[in-house]
């Protein structure tokens, strides 16, 4: 795992985290360095944080936050619904969502929302793209430790965004028609026909280009479906 910047520490405002993310990207070779840190700020989950808004909702507790890079492949997923229409499709026929992917690390305009280096709180989209494409590439987290299990920990922050009068009776759309990767339906022929079905050329000649392991169609989509298998066959999303 991978520190950014500074060593975890007790921030107490949202000011000195938002001071720590410019300093981070001030460092940063990416011509979209501030705006992409805007678009992660204004993420709904991130507010509630960087706001400490979980507090009232918490007692006294104190959350340590620091910008890691962690390998996709070592996170552990929070949410018992990984719905590959909302995940994966979008890097499936959209090169342009693929580039963000083979940046090192890789920076997602909507932020990857970790505890203790672990789990997946928020992010699960950006976070299974990363996976089924490049798992053993870092990927930029905000991350956050805190005296409370990992459940306790997204419902704080869930709850927090209730509150919000912006955001207020909202909830994460459940899996429909069988999509979901953890279903035991979704079976591994499954997955192959899936990305068979909806994999674009342009995508495939990006990986191509890109990813050793790619060397053809056929290769190709064999790596996306054992990456995507692993997810499914080596994750029990944390739900207890």
């Amino acid at each position: 795992m991978g520190k950014l910047a500074f060593r975890p520490r007790r921030t107490t405002s949202n000011t000195q985290r938002k001071r720590e993310l410019e300093k981070w990207f001030e460092g940063v070779k990416y011509d979209n360095g501030h705006s992409t840190l805007q678009m992660m700020l204004e993420d709904a989950k991130a507010k509630a944080l960087l706001d400490d808004r979980y507090g009232y909702l918490w007692g006294d507790a104190t959350l340590h936050f620091s910008v890691l890079q962690i390998p996709s492949c070592d996170l552990v997923p929070t949410k018992p619904t990984l719905d590959l229409n909302q995940s994966l499709l979008p890097a499936l026929t959209d090169p342009k969502k693929l580039e963000q992917l083979f940046i090192e690390p890789i920076v997602v305009n909507k932020p990857v929302i970790t505890f203790r280096g672990n789990y997946v709180i928020d992010g699960h989209q950006s976070w299974i793209q990363a996976t089924a494409f490049r798992p053993e590439q870092r990927i930029i987290a905000l991350d956050y430790d805190g005296s409370f299990s990992p459940i306790q920990f997204m419902r704080i922050i869930q709850k927090a965004i209730e509150e919000d009068d912006k955001n207020a009776g909202k909830r994460p759309p459940e899996t429909k028609d069988g999509f979901n990767l953890f279903n035991k339906e979704v079976t591994v022929k499954y997955i192959q026909d899936y990305i068979v079905k909806n994999i674009t050329k342009e995508t495939i000649a990006c990986c191509v280009e890109r990813i050793e392991e790619c060397m053809d169609d056929e290769s190709t989509i064999d790596w996306i479906v054992a990456n995507l298998s692993r997810i499914k066959h080596n994750n029990c999303p944390e739900t207890s």
